[in-house]
């Protein structure tokens, strides 16, 4: 579970890109990893217990290494008149202490 957070930390982090990426361009459409002031991922996941990384269109999604579960989590965007709100999905739901945001 420790080593999981350490997956949500990162995953955090790029929401806030993400909630400045869709304040400065007025969409989720090209607010992905690498472009529109949203940092690209990083190159050694591994020193931060993941095997694989994407943010496309505001959508993040992770995959945690074995030693930290092998779970994935997906935070998906979600604008609620003007509210920016994230739906969590992925396998780090089937132990929800894994998922907390």
């Amino acid at each position: 579970k420790a080593r999981f957070s350490e997956v949500m930390s990162v995953g955090a982090g790029y929401k806030l890109s993400v909630a400045e990426c869709l304040n400065s361009i007025g969409t989720l459409a090209g607010c992905t990893a690498g472009a529109n002031d949203i940092p690209a991922v990083p190159a050694n996941l591994g020193g931060v217990n993941m095997t694989a990384m994407t943010v496309t269109n505001g959508v993040i999604t992770q995959t945690s290494t074995t030693n930290a579960g092998a779970r994935t989590s997906v935070l998906t965007p979600v604008v609620d008149n003007g509210a920016l709100n994230w739906n969590q999905s992925g396998t780090c739901l089937t132990a929800p202490a894994f998922c907390k945001q």
